[in-house]
């Protein structure tokens, strides 16, 4: 009997363990229908995530296609809005140049039209001036025929025949000095509306073969463009061609170099007024014997 107690005693462990199994396993019976409730409520919940998920995954690979769908319209979009602003620059530049041009081409044009408004006053003033001019002879002619000229008469005649043809001289001058002036300024619009024509094809060439000479043709074209037209209007404005003359440099010189001629123009003024007192002395003895 001792011996089957002994016996039994080194497998106490043991059997406290398998009683401690037993328990848990009769705890875990006891909880089993509530695990399995849990867990069928779980795999309900699992099964229902599931199904949503599915969807969603339909939704976002729909979406996914039609992100890629609008990545490569926006892509062309963008190319082709690239190409449309690089036009739009290229025909600002056309414009530019276009418009540029045609300012340039319009004020050469009103300016050659101006100058031949001129050029038509030029010869009437010219056939004025030939009228005149044949007058006054036919004038003097007659004074000289006669058997004993007046000098008196004739001087009379000549200072007539000088004052009736200055005005039209004088008005030639103008015109002369305008056509000059208007037919530089057209010129001169005229290239330049020829250089902003040809500056956009001149352009694309330079900018083909090099940079550099891209560059240089447009600081050329610039430097023609910024030239002010008034460069070519003379800078002194005279009255007449005596004015003119006399503010030469080549008169200023000669009245330098030459005394006799400075003393001669400074003491023509003398001379004229002399003239005109040797003119009415001489007309009025001629008048009184041709009142008797």
């Amino acid at each position: 009997m001792q011996a089957d107690i002994d016996n039994i005693v080194p497998n106490k462990e043991n059997l406290e363990e398998q009683i401690k199994r037993i328990q848990d396993a009769t705890s875990a019976a006891e909880s089993l229908p509530t695990d399995l409730a849990q867990l069928k409520d779980a795999r309900l919940k699992i099964d229902s995530m599931s199904t949503e998920a599915a969807s969603a995954m339909g939704k976002i690979g729909l979406l996914s296609e039609a992100a890629a769908m609008s990545s490569v319209s926006l892509k062309a979009r963008e190319e082709e809005a690239i190409k449309i602003v690089a036009q739009c620059q290229e025909a600002y530049r056309i414009a530019t140049s276009t418009g540029l041009a045609g300012a340039f081409d319009d004020r050469a044009k009103r300016l050659s039209s101006s100058m031949w408004g001129w050029v038509a006053l030029l010869l009437i003033s010219l056939t004025l001036g030939g009228c005149l001019g044949t007058m006054r002879y036919d004038s003097l002619t007659k004074v000289l025929d006669v058997s004993k000229p007046s000098w008196g008469i004739i001087a009379a005649h000549v200072l007539l025949s000088l004052f009736s043809l200055a005005a039209p001289v004088w008005f030639a001058w103008i015109s002369t000095k305008q056509i000059g002036q208007r037919f530089r300024l057209s010129e001169d619009y005229a290239f330049k509306a020829s250089v902003a024509k040809a500056y956009e094809g001149y352009r694309r060439e330079a900018a083909r073969i090099d940079p550099i000479f891209e560059s240089r043709l447009f600081g050329s074209a610039l430097t023609r463009l910024e030239e002010l037209p008034l460069r070519l209007v003379e800078g002194d404005n005279h009255g007449s061609p005596w004015q003119e003359l006399i503010s030469s440099d080549g008169f200023q010189k000669a009245l330098q170099t030459i005394p006799e001629l400075r003393d001669k123009f400074m003491n023509m003024p003398k001379d004229i007024v002399a003239s005109f007192g040797n003119v009415k002395k001489t007309i009025s003895p001629e008048s009184a014997k041709t009142d008797e």
